[in-house]
């Protein structure tokens, strides 16, 4: 982006627009329970749609790390020392999109259009994979402290959340629509779920040493453990998945340097 981009009274566009969707974002879900939107509150709505694979109430509290995170890095981007930075400029569109994803997220889930809430969801999960993908190209390493903290540890928090969120999406929209599972029982469909979520860390934290995103899905996966412990299935292979993630993320933490995409 030039440096002659930019709006009247010499405020950019984009960083402009990160800035005024974060805080979107934020009011959207602070009103979600505050009012609530919908006369209901996020809780609320999930007891509605009790699945194999809900998490414990207080792994919820991840939130208040995004949240966290999308200010810090709001701000980060913004700063005239990020101006024409090459990774905030690569994102700043996907990072909007996600925002406006999210904050539209919060009408559909509280209004129950449960369709349109999944759609949305999909979309934020997209933007934010751009998002990752786009900071995390081989040979481009972080510049500074500021950049892996904001930048890099917010997004795959993020993402790692939204990974774990979108799978719980789509098990309340077959909920929604009545489907049963149809020739697998719902414990069999959850446990192929927390594989694939497992298969997922294991590849970043070999890929990447992304230890942020396998720990938001550890912490998703001991909230299912406490509050599936009647389904065994599900629960033993969140234990398995939990185990596999830490002992990967250690094998990770001891290889020198950076691993580049294999």
């Amino acid at each position: 982006m030039s440096r002659a981009a930019t709006l009247a009274g010499g405020v950019r566009p984009w960083p402009f627009g990160v800035v005024l969707t974060t805080v979107l974002t934020i009011v959207m879900n602070a009103l979600a329970n505050a009012l609530p939107i919908g006369g209901r509150d996020t809780g609320e709505i999930s007891a509605m749609y009790p699945t194999v694979i809900t998490p414990s109430g207080y792994v919820f509290s991840v939130w208040l790390v995004i949240y966290l995170g999308l200010i810090g890095y709001a701000i980060w981007q913004a700063l005239p020392a990020r101006r024409d930075h090459p990774r905030a400029e690569a994102i700043a569109v996907p990072v909007i999109v996600a925002n406006l994803a999210n904050a539209a997220w919060i009408l559909a889930w509280h209004h129950l259009w449960i369709g349109t809430s999944l759609l949305l969801m999909l979309v934020l999960l997209g933007a934010l994979i751009t998002v990752y993908l786009r900071l995390r190209r081989p040979g481009r390493p972080a510049r500074d402290r500021g950049e892996r903290l904001w930048a890099l540890g917010t997004f795959s928090v993020y993402l790692g959340w939204i990974t774990v969120a979108t799978v719980a999406n789509v098990s309340v929209y077959l909920m929604d629509v009545g489907w049963d599972g149809g020739f697998l029982p719902a414990t069999v469909w959850g446990a192929a779920t927390l594989v694939v979520a497992t298969a997922l860390g294991v590849r970043l934290l070999l890929w990447q040493r992304d230890i942020a995103y396998a720990a938001v899905l550890v912490w998703a996966f001991v909230g299912i453990v406490v509050a599936q412990s009647q389904y065994w299935l599900v629960a033993g292979t969140a234990v398995v998945g939990i185990v596999a993630l830490l002992f990967t993320g250690a094998l990770a933490l001891r290889q020198p340097g950076y691993t580049e995409a294999r």
